[in-house]
């Protein structure tokens, strides 16, 4: 008798560390920041494939925007992405995405974003805040 209450115990303990360890990966939320004379880029993961990516224009260009395209790296090419329309007083792009795995940074702990602005092309190092 005394046997099965400390398997039962034991089994009890495995699962309750199993949804501790399930939600400590569900609510892991990191956040990268980068910021150029031009841009200021966030990119936030929560969990094991959720993020949001934010791009918005802070430099000097008055004249209208017409093409913004994007391509984020980290420990592996992950998505790119492309808008094109008409824009008078700057310009901010923001993505939430569910994405088929999780986002890992590079080897550094940071993820390279490549935007292209109307042809000119800039790249930025997102660190971990």
């Amino acid at each position: 008798m005394k046997g099965k209450k400390v398997i039962v115990l034991v089994i009890v303990l495995i699962v309750i560390f199993m949804l501790g360890l399930f939600t400590y990966r569900l609510s892991k939320e990191n956040s990268f920041s980068a910021e150029s004379a031009n841009w200021r880029v966030s990119l936030t993961t929560e969990g094991e494939n959720q993020s949001t990516l934010s791009c918005e224009y802070i430099g000097s260009r008055t004249d209208t925007i017409k093409s913004f395209k994007y391509k984020l790296k980290g420990a592996r090419d992950y998505f790119s992405g492309s808008e094109d329309g008409v824009w008078e007083n700057g310009y901010k792009y923001e993505k939430n995405t569910i994405n088929a795995y999780e986002l890992i940074p590079d080897q550094n702990n940071q993820f390279k974003i490549s935007i292209t602005l109307d042809g000119d092309s800039e790249e930025l190092f997102l660190t971990k805040k």
